[in-house]
């Protein structure tokens, strides 16, 4: 995201202001601007009727997520809260106009995916599928993004595969949709692919309409496809002792097929595997790795995409931040500071058997983080706390998927995504702090 204008003289921004009679919101030195942004949830869908505040001034985000904001002063801090929905997450020192804002509501279940429709068919191949020669099956949305696969490891006979796609996207309007058909060969149900058998791709397209079943949407493999080798290193902080890689062929803006993954174990941390040779396509390379020690756990995911094939296609995972300490009580207010940062960071404070606590969570860039006010917390209340780092994105990324990309990579279903990017998770499932 593009950040706001060079820095302008403060004095006659003042003289400006002072003239007018007007507080601007947020605070920092630039000139005032119209903050003109989104809510959303999880794979972007929106989230309407939720609260965005940006110093004194408030807006309500509408269907589309959208809300805006006048007179607002780069950086500033941005608070989006229900109080319906009992959660409030802050955003500080945000620069650009048009913020993304992914809210800590998509981990309580607010935020779901608006329609979903069903894609069943069968396909036709040469090769029996089985979980050494699987056959992935995917949806690809023509104009928009519609995500879903199947990974299918058993035959319906010993020619053709039936499958059955819930596909699903954000909106409420009909979306058109086509399907990839693949096959490829791996040594084991562990491993990369080693070739590949065939590939098909339905002509045409099929328009969905929320709630529907769209049958017979058939194919047959083609013959086998030529494949290169993507390889390369994995780098992994102290104290994480395995990782699993997973590859992925982006084939177009909406869609990436997933090709597999593999456990990698060190020293070295090196992968290999083929990938087709699809006119145009790029590949997407995920890394995960965790670290255990106590009742400390620490998740790491790092991907890259628009890779091609070949040698040296290296990925680095980021240990990320934690909590210095936990204190046993903590009132909104209070400073939380964080060891291992130097990246945007995520501090979701979740309520821990206190249902009528809410939910809280501050993205900065600071060292440090405030358990925020914004919703009264009842006295009594527990709360167990899981730090986010986003390594190698800005704050305005963070800010937009500070988790969301962690779901995509995870779920592989189909999505491609729109840049490198990485997330590290880092909690203790034995520490709570009370509110007094």
């Amino acid at each position: 995201m593009k950040r706001l204008a060079k820095v302008v003289i403060v004095a006659a921004a003042l003289l400006v202001l002072a003239a007018c009679s007007t507080t601007p919101a947020g605070g920092g030195g630039t000139s005032p601007t119209t903050v003109q942004g989104t809510v959303v949830g999880l794979i972007g869908s929106p989230l309407a009727n939720a609260t965005v505040t940006i110093g004194s001034t408030s807006d309500t985000s509408d269907l589309a997520g959208t809300f805006s904001i006048a007179n607002v002063t780069a950086p500033y801090d941005a608070t989006v809260s229900s109080v319906s929905g009992n959660w409030a997450h802050v955003y500080q020192g945000l620069s650009t106009a048009t913020p993304t804002l992914f809210p800590i509501a998509a981990l309580g279940g607010s935020v779901t995916v608006a329609s979903s429709a069903t894609v069943t068919g069968t396909v036709t191949t040469s090769t029996t599928v089985s979980s050494t020669h699987p056959l992935v099956v995917c949806v690809e949305g023509v104009s928009n993004e519609v995500f879903g696969c199947d990974m299918l490891t058993t035959p319906t006979t010993p020619t053709t595969t039936d499958y059955s796609i819930s596909a699903g996207w954000v909106s409420t309007a009909n979306v058109a949709v086509r399907v990839h058909a693949l096959q490829f060969a791996r040594p084991t149900s562990s491993d990369l692919p080693s070739s590949y058998y065939g590939y098909a791709r339905t002509t045409g397209s099929t328009t969905l309409v929320p709630g529907g079943t769209y049958p017979s949407n058939d194919l047959t493999l083609l013959g086998a496809i030529g494949s290169s080798t993507l390889s390369g290193t994995v780098s992994v902080p102290t104290g994480f002792t395995s990782v699993q890689v997973t590859l992925m062929a982006r084939l177009s803006p909406t869609l990436s097929i997933p090709l597999g993954s593999a456990i990698l174990t060190g020293p070295g941390y090196t992968y290999s595997g083929h990938v087709p040779t699809f006119t145009g396509a790029t590949f997407t390379l995920a890394a995960i790795s965790a670290s255990t020690a106590g009742t400390t756990t620490i998740e790491t995911l790092q991907w890259k995409q628009g890779l091609s094939a070949g040698a040296n296609r290296d990925i680095a995972l980021s240990a990320g931040a934690t909590l210095a300490s936990m204190p046993a009580s903590a009132s909104a207010g209070d400073t939380f500071s964080v060891t291992g940062g130097g990246a945007p960071l995520t501090v979701a404070f979740m309520p821990s058997s206190s249902p009528t606590a809410p939910q809280l969570a501050v993205t900065t860039s600071q060292s440090s983080v405030t358990l925020p006010g914004t919703l009264a917390i009842p006295s009594g209340s527990t709360y167990r706390v899981l730090t986010i780092t986003n390594p190698g994105e800005s704050l305005e990324q963070a800010a937009s998927d500070w988790l969301d990309g962690y779901f995509s990579l995870l779920l592989t279903s189909g999505m491609a995504t729109h840049r490198d990017g990485g997330v590290t998770l880092a909690s203790d499932s034995g520490a709570t702090f009370t509110v007094p």
